[in-house]
């Protein structure tokens, strides 16, 4: 049994937020955006100009805190903003988004830092995983606690938690690599995706919009799986070399959005590159979201930039200046609000978009 404060830990707290650091040649390139080299299925660069008009965004609100935030989602309906921090209580902190006020705290988790939040799709439970290699489950209207999904390895440190899209299913990706299933009305496994030898350090997992496929995306780049079987479905190709910190579906489901140092896109269909969204303006990308329209990608970065590109004609749309590390970085349902976590204020802001 590994130890809760392993050395994947370590990387999941700090370092796999600089995973995108080594795409040095890719991001290193100024204002450069990448093409898809169709013949292999593989990312080569070309040169674009940034764009003009550049906008900063509105601070609306900072939600006070204590540490690093290991983690913050948006509920369903965009009121309330989650977020768990670096301070191993083990509790869920909710906040009103309009007011920025705290709303109530969850408790129940055995005291360890929490590193994935995730609402149910219906906005009434919210799971959260962490270091004791347990999934826990709350109801959000009394604030208790209703289930515990415990990984088959105890003493894995569960590093991405995702509810299907009918809120049936759970997913949740750990450091000893495997991604596993719970039915979340009777909280029994249902299925264990056997990854062992092909993510040595896992960071997230996605659900596609109708529920069928799961996306992986760790260390040694993303694998798109069939639900239903348990079997790959595509692996995406590219430089492996670079871990991809978070990986995100567009609302229609045809494209893949990765971050690993830049913003790259991928038909989830075919596994082919489109395109990378990288420049001057936004390098070290460590997290992404897509707007509800799918029109915008919202990228976070570590050297403190969030990022709205447009996807059709990858200009930058709206660069928030403001010091965040870009991982955890999340866009509100609307997609008029990113939240993230700010260094200076050691806590998650809340930006206008």
């Amino acid at each position: 049994m590994k130890s809760p404060r392993s050395d994947q830990g370590d990387i999941h707290r700090r370092t796999v937020i600089l995973g995108g650091l080594g795409a040095a040649v890719l991001v290193g390139v100024p204002a450069a955006v990448l093409a898809s080299d169709t013949s292999h299925g593989t990312p080569s660069t070309s040169r674009k100009s940034p764009a003009a008009d550049i906008k900063k965004g509105v601070l609306l609100a900072t939600l006070d805190g204590t540490a690093e935030i290991l983690s913050v989602a948006f509920s369903p309906d965009g009121k309330t903003v989650a977020t768990t921090s670096d301070n191993d209580d083990g509790t869920v902190r909710l906040w009103d988004t309009a007011t920025g006020r705290p709303v109530s705290t969850l408790i129940g988790y055995t005291p360890r830092s929490l590193n994935s939040i995730a609402f149910g799709p219906d906005g009434k439970t919210l799971a959260a995983g962490g270091e004791n290699g347990a999934v826990q489950l709350w109801e959000l209207s009394t604030g208790h606690s209703v289930a515990t999904f415990t990984a088959a390895n105890h003493g894995a440190l569960i590093m991405s938690v995702a509810f299907s899209p009918d809120g049936k299913t759970l997913a949740a990706g750990d450091s000893d690599t495997q991604v596993q299933f719970w039915d979340v009305a009777t909280g029994h496994g249902t299925a264990t995706l056997p990854l062992a030898d092909v993510y040595p350090s896992l960071q997230s997992v996605a659900f596609s919009p109708d529920g069928r496929t799961l996306a992986v995306g760790g260390s040694s780049g993303v694998t798109l799986w069939n639900v239903a079987t348990g079997k790959t479905a595509v692996t995406l190709a590219g430089d492996r070399s670079r871990a991809a910190c978070s990986v995100a579906f567009s609302p229609d489901g045809r494209t893949l959005a990765v971050a690993n140092g830049g913003a790259f896109l991928w038909d989830v269909t075919t596994g082919q590159f489109i395109t990378g969204l990288i420049g001057d303006t936004h390098q070290g990308v460590a997290s992404v979201a897509f707007s509800p329209d799918g029109k915008t990608l919202a990228a976070g970065s570590v050297y403190d930039t969030v990022t709205l590109w447009d996807v059709a004609t990858r200009q930058n749309t709206l660069t928030s200046v403001f010091t965040a590390i870009g991982r955890p970085m999340v866009l509100s349902p609307n997609g008029r609000t990113v939240a993230a976590f700010s260094t200076d204020a050691n806590s998650v802001q809340l930006w206008s978009v």
